[in-house]
Protein backbone atom coordinates (compact mmCIF):
# COMPACT_ATOMS: atom_id res chain seq x y z
CA UNK A 1 0.00 0.00 0.00
CA UNK A 2 1.10 3.48 -0.63
CA UNK A 3 0.12 6.53 1.35
CA UNK A 4 0.09 9.93 -0.21
CA UNK A 5 1.16 12.28 2.52
CA UNK A 6 3.17 15.39 2.66
CA UNK A 7 4.71 14.44 5.93
CA UNK A 8 5.79 11.05 7.31
CA UNK A 9 4.98 9.02 10.34
CA UNK A 10 6.84 6.54 12.48
CA UNK A 11 8.89 3.37 12.77
CA UNK A 12 9.35 0.40 15.13
CA UNK A 13 12.19 -1.89 16.03
CA UNK A 14 12.41 -5.02 18.14
CA UNK A 15 15.71 -6.38 19.36
CA UNK A 16 16.21 -9.99 20.46
CA UNK A 17 15.53 -9.04 24.05
CA UNK A 18 13.40 -5.92 23.68
CA UNK A 19 10.44 -4.86 21.61
CA UNK A 20 10.71 -1.37 20.23
CA UNK A 21 7.41 0.02 19.13
CA UNK A 22 7.28 3.40 17.48
CA UNK A 23 4.34 5.68 16.87
CA UNK A 24 5.14 8.72 14.77
CA UNK A 25 4.44 12.42 14.91
CA UNK A 26 5.45 15.47 12.74
CA UNK A 27 4.87 19.28 12.07
CA UNK A 28 5.36 22.20 9.41
CA UNK A 29 3.34 23.09 6.24
CA UNK A 30 2.48 21.35 2.94
CA UNK A 31 0.57 18.55 1.27
CA UNK A 32 1.22 14.85 1.88
CA UNK A 33 1.84 12.82 -1.25
CA UNK A 34 3.32 9.35 -1.82
CA UNK A 35 4.49 6.93 0.85
CA UNK A 36 5.58 8.44 4.13
CA UNK A 37 9.18 8.80 3.02
CA UNK A 38 11.79 11.53 3.35
CA UNK A 39 9.41 14.18 4.60
CA UNK A 40 11.22 17.26 5.82
CA UNK A 41 8.40 19.18 7.49
CA UNK A 42 5.71 18.27 10.00
CA UNK A 43 2.49 20.08 9.15
CA UNK A 44 0.09 18.12 6.95
CA UNK A 45 -2.56 19.58 4.63
CA UNK A 46 -3.71 16.58 2.60
CA UNK A 47 -3.81 12.81 3.01
CA UNK A 48 -3.96 10.33 0.11
CA UNK A 49 -4.27 6.77 1.34
CA UNK A 50 -4.16 3.30 -0.16
CA UNK A 51 -5.51 0.72 2.28
CA UNK A 52 -4.20 -2.82 2.61
CA UNK A 53 -6.82 -5.49 1.79
CA UNK A 54 -9.07 -2.72 0.47
CA UNK A 55 -11.30 -5.18 -1.45
CA UNK A 56 -12.76 -6.28 1.91
CA UNK A 57 -14.37 -2.85 2.25
CA UNK A 58 -16.14 -2.38 -1.09
CA UNK A 59 -19.27 -1.30 0.80
CA UNK A 60 -17.52 1.83 2.08
CA UNK A 61 -18.46 4.97 0.18
CA UNK A 62 -16.56 7.59 2.18
CA UNK A 63 -14.12 8.05 5.05
CA UNK A 64 -14.75 10.70 7.71
CA UNK A 65 -12.09 12.57 9.67
CA UNK A 66 -13.49 13.07 13.16
CA UNK A 67 -12.26 14.45 16.48
CA UNK A 68 -13.69 13.99 19.96
CA UNK A 69 -15.18 17.31 21.11
CA UNK A 70 -15.08 17.25 24.91
CA UNK A 71 -17.45 20.22 25.15
CA UNK A 72 -20.09 18.25 23.26
CA UNK A 73 -19.21 14.80 24.54
CA UNK A 74 -19.21 13.24 21.09
CA UNK A 75 -17.21 12.86 17.87
CA UNK A 76 -17.50 15.67 15.32
CA UNK A 77 -16.87 15.31 11.58
CA UNK A 78 -14.34 17.85 10.28
CA UNK A 79 -13.78 16.55 6.74
CA UNK A 80 -14.40 13.52 4.54
CA UNK A 81 -13.18 11.88 1.36
CA UNK A 82 -14.78 9.51 -1.12
CA UNK A 83 -13.68 5.87 -1.09
CA UNK A 84 -12.28 5.12 -4.54
CA UNK A 85 -11.01 1.66 -5.41
CA UNK A 86 -8.41 0.94 -2.76
CA UNK A 87 -8.40 4.02 -0.59
CA UNK A 88 -9.38 7.63 0.00
CA UNK A 89 -8.16 11.22 -0.13
CA UNK A 90 -8.94 13.85 2.50
CA UNK A 91 -8.04 17.54 2.38
CA UNK A 92 -7.57 18.64 5.97
CA UNK A 93 -9.43 21.78 7.08
CA UNK A 94 -7.16 24.79 7.43
CA UNK A 95 -8.72 25.68 10.78
CA UNK A 96 -10.80 23.88 13.40
CA UNK A 97 -13.48 25.52 15.55
CA UNK A 98 -12.15 26.23 19.03
CA UNK A 99 -15.24 24.58 20.52
CA UNK A 100 -14.06 21.27 19.07
CA UNK A 101 -10.59 21.48 20.63
CA UNK A 102 -9.37 20.79 24.16
CA UNK A 103 -6.70 22.40 26.29
CA UNK A 104 -3.49 20.39 26.43
CA UNK A 105 -4.00 19.03 29.95
CA UNK A 106 -6.90 16.81 28.79
CA UNK A 107 -6.01 13.35 27.49
CA UNK A 108 -8.63 13.71 24.77
CA UNK A 109 -6.96 16.83 23.48
CA UNK A 110 -3.36 17.26 22.41
CA UNK A 111 -2.28 14.27 24.49
CA UNK A 112 -5.12 11.97 23.50
CA UNK A 113 -2.90 8.99 22.57
CA UNK A 114 -0.83 9.47 25.72
CA UNK A 115 -2.14 7.38 28.63
CA UNK A 116 -1.24 9.90 31.33
CA UNK A 117 -0.43 13.58 31.62
CA UNK A 118 2.70 13.49 33.76
CA UNK A 119 3.30 16.13 36.40
CA UNK A 120 6.86 16.37 35.12
CA UNK A 121 5.69 17.21 31.60
CA UNK A 122 6.66 20.75 30.57
CA UNK A 123 4.27 22.44 28.12
CA UNK A 124 5.52 25.73 26.65
CA UNK A 125 2.05 27.08 25.93
CA UNK A 126 -0.60 26.11 28.49
CA UNK A 127 -3.31 27.85 26.46
CA UNK A 128 -2.82 25.68 23.37
CA UNK A 129 -5.85 23.69 22.26
CA UNK A 130 -5.80 20.54 20.14
CA UNK A 131 -7.72 17.63 18.71
CA UNK A 132 -6.61 14.24 17.38
CA UNK A 133 -8.01 12.78 14.15
CA UNK A 134 -9.83 9.46 13.78
CA UNK A 135 -10.65 8.01 10.36
CA UNK A 136 -14.00 6.19 10.03
CA UNK A 137 -15.26 4.40 6.91
CA UNK A 138 -19.05 4.48 6.36
CA UNK A 139 -21.46 2.83 3.90
CA UNK A 140 -24.08 4.51 1.68
CA UNK A 141 -26.48 4.75 4.64
CA UNK A 142 -23.89 6.42 6.85
CA UNK A 143 -23.34 3.32 8.97
CA UNK A 144 -19.91 2.74 10.50
CA UNK A 145 -17.96 -0.05 8.75
CA UNK A 146 -14.43 0.20 10.17
CA UNK A 147 -11.69 2.66 11.13
CA UNK A 148 -8.26 3.08 9.56
CA UNK A 149 -4.77 3.49 11.01
CA UNK A 150 -1.28 4.09 9.55
CA UNK A 151 1.23 1.66 10.99
CA UNK A 152 4.24 -0.51 10.31
CA UNK A 153 4.97 -4.04 11.47
CA UNK A 154 8.69 -4.79 11.47
CA UNK A 155 10.42 -8.13 10.95
CA UNK A 156 10.22 -8.95 14.65
CA UNK A 157 6.49 -8.30 14.85
CA UNK A 158 6.59 -4.92 16.58
CA UNK A 159 4.14 -2.25 15.42
CA UNK A 160 4.62 1.42 14.59
CA UNK A 161 1.53 3.64 14.67
CA UNK A 162 1.03 7.33 13.85
CA UNK A 163 -1.27 10.08 15.05
CA UNK A 164 -2.58 13.29 13.47
CA UNK A 165 -3.36 16.24 15.74
CA UNK A 166 -4.44 19.81 15.11
CA UNK A 167 -3.04 22.54 17.38
CA UNK A 168 -4.21 26.14 17.32
CA UNK A 169 -0.75 27.53 18.10
CA UNK A 170 2.88 26.45 18.32
CA UNK A 171 3.83 24.38 21.36
CA UNK A 172 6.68 22.26 22.66
CA UNK A 173 6.36 19.46 25.19
CA UNK A 174 9.33 18.08 27.11
CA UNK A 175 10.09 16.19 30.28
CA UNK A 176 10.97 12.83 31.77
CA UNK A 177 9.00 10.63 34.13
CA UNK A 178 9.66 7.29 35.86
CA UNK A 179 7.06 5.14 37.58
CA UNK A 180 6.74 1.65 39.11
CA UNK A 181 3.52 -0.35 39.21
CA UNK A 182 2.39 -3.95 39.48
CA UNK A 183 0.83 -4.98 36.17
CA UNK A 184 0.50 -7.74 33.58
CA UNK A 185 3.63 -8.28 31.53
CA UNK A 186 3.82 -10.80 28.69
CA UNK A 187 7.05 -12.72 27.98
CA UNK A 188 7.15 -15.30 25.19
CA UNK A 189 3.38 -15.61 25.24
CA UNK A 190 3.22 -16.12 29.01
CA UNK A 191 1.57 -13.46 31.21
CA UNK A 192 3.27 -12.48 34.46
CA UNK A 193 2.17 -10.23 37.32
CA UNK A 194 5.29 -8.20 37.95
CA UNK A 195 6.60 -4.89 39.24
CA UNK A 196 7.09 -3.01 35.97
CA UNK A 197 9.30 0.08 35.73
CA UNK A 198 8.22 2.61 33.11
CA UNK A 199 10.39 5.46 31.85
CA UNK A 200 8.77 8.10 29.63
CA UNK A 201 10.45 10.96 27.76
CA UNK A 202 8.66 13.78 25.92
CA UNK A 203 10.42 15.67 23.13
CA UNK A 204 7.69 17.20 20.97
CA UNK A 205 7.72 20.34 18.83
CA UNK A 206 4.37 21.17 17.18
CA UNK A 207 3.49 23.96 14.77
CA UNK A 208 0.09 25.56 14.31
CA UNK A 209 -2.01 23.33 12.06
CA UNK A 210 -2.15 19.57 11.52
CA UNK A 211 0.84 17.61 12.83
CA UNK A 212 1.94 13.99 12.56
CA UNK A 213 3.64 12.44 15.60
CA UNK A 214 4.70 9.13 17.12
CA UNK A 215 5.54 7.09 20.21
CA UNK A 216 8.54 4.81 20.62
CA UNK A 217 7.74 2.09 23.17
CA UNK A 218 10.45 -0.37 24.25
CA UNK A 219 9.43 -3.38 26.33
CA UNK A 220 12.39 -5.29 27.78
CA UNK A 221 11.52 -8.84 28.77
CA UNK A 222 14.62 -9.45 30.89
CA UNK A 223 13.96 -6.92 33.63
CA UNK A 224 10.26 -6.00 33.18
CA UNK A 225 10.90 -2.44 32.01
CA UNK A 226 9.10 -0.20 29.52
CA UNK A 227 10.74 2.83 27.90
CA UNK A 228 8.45 5.29 26.12
CA UNK A 229 9.61 8.17 23.95
CA UNK A 230 7.20 10.70 22.48
CA UNK A 231 8.81 12.68 19.68
CA UNK A 232 8.34 14.65 16.47
CA UNK A 233 11.21 12.97 14.65
CA UNK A 234 9.59 11.23 11.70
CA UNK A 235 9.93 7.68 10.40
CA UNK A 236 8.90 6.48 6.95
CA UNK A 237 7.16 3.72 4.98
CA UNK A 238 3.97 2.98 6.84
CA UNK A 239 0.86 1.30 5.51
CA UNK A 240 -2.80 1.88 6.31
CA UNK A 241 -4.87 -0.94 7.79
CA UNK A 242 -8.42 -1.37 8.97
CA UNK A 243 -9.08 -1.81 12.69
CA UNK A 244 -9.58 -5.57 12.21
CA UNK A 245 -6.41 -6.05 10.15
CA UNK A 246 -4.41 -3.92 12.56
CA UNK A 247 -5.17 -6.17 15.53
CA UNK A 248 -4.76 -9.31 13.48
CA UNK A 249 -1.23 -8.18 12.64
CA UNK A 250 -0.49 -7.37 16.27
CA UNK A 251 -1.67 -10.82 17.40
CA UNK A 252 0.76 -12.64 15.09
Amino acid sequence: METTFEKPLWYTVKTTLCIIVVTLFAATGCEMIGELNDVESNVVTKIEVKVENASKYSNIVSVKLMVFALSIGDYIELASGDWKGDGFTIVLPETVEQNYLQVSEYNRGLLEPIDNSSLTMIISNRDVKAGTAHFYGVDKDGNFVTSFYPLKINESGAADESFFSYVNSNVTISGHDETEAVQDFEVNGIRYIALVKTSTTYSIDLKKGWNVWWLSNVRCEQDFTITNKWSTTHIDKQKWYSFEDKWELLRK
